[in-house]
């Protein structure tokens, strides 16, 4: 065998093996779970004898086992990278979902902006209580956008929720503790944590 070539693996025909007894080899090779040399005889015409004989001489036993190594290596291989491609369209297909849903929110908090910017009150029609409410529905979403972005990105996503109450009751009494002017901030984002979670997300211009 040249030297540049590649060593022949267990499952193949080795140097030295015969066609008659190679072709014995594959036939036990690729009969699976119902292998055994009485079967490769009937298929070959050829006596249990010798098949039994050459089975034992060139090691089918061994080199099947190889074969079904190798084999589970490739499947598994195979799932792999089926995982990983899954991963890859789901990460696409959530980012351009994400990027979709946060347009609202930017167009929303833009026009809140502009409002301020012109010296007006952009919750000035709402009571506190309807303000309150409000507030309690955009805490109980808060976990549910930073999950989404932290899919994006391949993280982890347990435990990573901003500090937000861990029940609506929390929410509620939380929001009917803040006086109108909070409540207006806490939608707006003017809070240091919360105007920097609202910049990773894209939905802060301010800075």
């Amino acid at each position: 065998m040249p030297a540049t070539d590649k060593p022949a693996e267990p499952w193949e025909r080795r140097p030295g093996e015969s066609l008659e007894a190679f072709e014995g080899f594959a036939v036990y090779r690729d009969a699976g779970r119902s292998r055994g040399t009485a079967g490769v005889a009937q298929a070959l015409g050829k006596s249990k004898t010798l098949i039994d004989r050459w089975c034992a001489r060139d090691g089918w036993v061994r080199r099947v086992a190889a074969y079904e190594r190798h084999l589970d290596s490739e499947r598994r291989r195979e799932q792999e990278q089926q995982l990983v491609d899954m991963s890859r369209r789901q990460g696409v297909q959530l980012a351009a979902a994400a990027q979709a849903l946060a347009q609202p929110a930017r167009a929303f908090l833009e026009r809140i902006q502009q409002a301020r910017d012109r010296g007006e009150d952009p919750f000035a029609r709402m009571s506190t209580a309807e303000l309150g409410r409000l507030a309690v529905s955009a805490v109980r979403h808060l976990g549910s956008v930073v999950e989404a972005e932290r899919l994006v990105a391949g993280l982890s996503t347990e435990n990573v929720q901003p500090d937000a109450p861990a029940t609506v009751e929390d929410a509620r009494r939380r929001a009917e503790a803040m006086s109108r002017g909070e409540l207006d901030d806490y939608l707006l984002g003017v809070d240091d944590g919360r105007r920097e979670f609202l910049r990773e997300l894209g939905l802060d211009d301010s800075a």
